[in-house]
């Protein structure tokens, strides 16, 4: 059986401060605004979605530019217009705060995160016109300077200033609390029936709850393990990876488009029986004692444990000692 869903939607804005100090640590009035909107590019999206540590991600290594380029960036660019300075050290500059989030009470949350860098005293003279940041993966956003009205500016930073850039991400999410949103519907037919499927979104980052401690990567997990449960949401058969066959990977269009792919996973006659397969869940590892909540078809996992999607069954799937089943699966998020 093939089962696909609709686009699931992950919302990014981006701001830039930049604080001018003396030499004696006071703020130097340049006349900019507290914040400078900014755009995140595709691949740079894709990076904070899909990076460890050391090549970026969320929680990952950042430092930041400034240039004199004067084009506008648009969320194609792969870096600043003319690269002039850039933080030096990855390790040093990667200072975070991370603000607990908001319930937009809409299924969504909204979650910042905000990284700030220096450069070191007198190692930035000169008058510049752009500003962004970037991981070791590579370019992340950027955006022109700008003034209180929106338009193109400049700042000219002496020998004697200190040049210090804030950068906040803003991420709007499907929600961590309340019910999970359907996703996709379609029919599946099997040798017994014929049954409908409902694919429930479930949290993109792993942390559940609204205001959690720590957010892991939104695609944490690339095995493709499937979860049965029965109607009562409880453990039918755990298929791991690795009996399956199955694989989850993900690819990039370079624009707005990601896609999840796993290929077919077979499973057959001997591994289970049940006439009661209610759901199937998605990746990550299961809380193999209470898997599914039935009411708000959200997954029960920790912290660390990822899951893409809880799919339902009406009326259950039925599996019989002489049958095998067959998996292949699919979701796009745009970004």
């Amino acid at each position: 059986m093939n089962i696909n869903t609709a686009a699931v939607n992950i919302k990014s804005e981006g701001a830039f401060k930049l604080e001018v100090l003396d030499t004696e640590g006071n703020l130097v009035d340049k006349g900019l605004p507290d914040k400078i909107g900014n755009v995140v590019t595709y691949a740079g999206m894709y990076t904070l979605l899909t990076g460890s540590y050391s090549s970026g991600g969320l929680w990952g290594k950042f430092k930041h530019q400034i240039g004199t380029g004067t084009t506008e960036l648009t969320r194609s660019s792969t870096g600043l217009g003319t690269l002039t300075n850039s933080t030096p050290d990855w390790e040093n500059n990667r200072a975070r705060s991370t603000s607990y989030e908001t319930d937009n009470l809409d299924g969504t949350s909204t979650i910042e995160i905000s990284r700030t860098s220096s450069f070191a005293l007198g190692t930035v003279v000169g008058t510049f016109s752009e500003v962004g940041t970037a991981q070791p993966a590579g370019f992340v956003a950027g955006q022109l300077i700008k003034d209180e009205f929106g338009s193109p500016t400049t700042i000219t930073i002496l020998a004697d200033e200190q040049l210090r850039i804030t950068y906040t991400l803003s991420l709007t999410v499907p929600a961590g609390s309340g019910n999970a949103v359907s996703i996709g519907t379609g029919t599946v037919t099997t040798q017994s029936s014929t049954s409908n499927y409902t694919v429930f979104g479930q949290p993109i980052l792993a942390d559940y709850l609204v205001g959690g401690s720590e957010r892991n990567a939104i695609f944490s997990y690339t095995t493709g393990d499937l979860v049965f449960c029965n109607s009562l949401g409880n453990l039918v058969y755990f298929g791991s990876s690795v009996e399956g066959g199955q694989n989850l990977s993900l690819s990039h269009d370079g624009s707005g488009t990601v896609t999840l792919t796993m290929t077919l996973a077979s499973f057959p006659p001997s591994s289970f029986n049940s006439t009661d397969i209610a759901y199937v869940i998605i990746g990550g590892d299961p809380n193999n004692s209470d898997p599914i909540n039935t009411t708000s078809k959200l997954r029960n996992v920790d912290v660390n444990s990822g899951g893409y999607s809880v799919i339902e069954f009406s009326p259950v799937l039925e599996k019989s000692s002489s049958e095998a089943i067959e998996f292949a699966f699919s979701m796009t998020y745009t970004i």
